[in-house]
């Protein structure tokens, strides 16, 4: 409610709301690799679809370099929030299952790339921990400072470099309803 109030437009978080609506269009931004029960959900999101529309899902991409890199400590892993974990080719594959078809893909968001690069590496740089129980809040702060004052610049280069290289930790991919089975 009080987003739909900010934004001036609907917001819904509850598919009982919109069961007899249908859409142009629906955002599933960083959303699709929380949700259980996948078969349900892109059910109803193939259901609220007009048989014009279009869904745009963006997740963390397994077989980023980023990924491969980082491996357990990969930002964009995130056990156990994330459920499940795409490809482009697998994610293509799920929602051909579900009566998508594909009519685009590109990276995702580069403040993500960026995030996900300096991230893993002050995890890299600091260990598994940054600070021990001991430590000042002075302390703290300092080690957080330099720790990122050397990975924020390297993090910067490696997400712009690899860009370049048509690399990103996330895929945004633009979907269409088909309106018959596919076999």
């Amino acid at each position: 409610d009080l987003l739909s109030k900010m934004l001036d437009f609907p917001v819904y978080s509850d598919y009982t709301k919109i069961q007899n609506l249908k859409f142009d269009l629906i955002i599933l931004f960083n959303s699709l690799e929380h949700l259980i029960g996948l078969e349900q959900h892109l059910a109803q999101i193939h259901n609220c679809l007009k048989n014009t529309g279009y869904t745009i899902v963006t997740v963390p991409r397994i077989n980023s370099n980023q990924a491969k890199y980082f491996k357990e400590n990969w930002t964009h892993l995130d056990v156990p929030r994330h459920l499940t974990h795409f490809s482009l080719e697998t994610l293509i594959k799920l929602m051909k299952l579900h009566n998508f078809e594909i009519v685009s893909h590109k990276k995702g968001s580069f403040i993500y790339d960026l995030l996900g690069w300096v991230d893993g590496l002050f995890l890299k740089l600091r260990g598994k921990r940054l600070i021990s129980a001991n430590s000042s809040k002075e302390q703290r702060i300092f080690k957080s400072l330099f720790s990122l004052s050397i990975v924020f610049p390297l993090g910067l280069f490696i997400a712009f470099f690899l860009r370049l290289f048509g690399d990103s930790a996330l895929i945004e991919v633009t979907f269409r309803r088909c309106n018959d089975e596919l076999s």
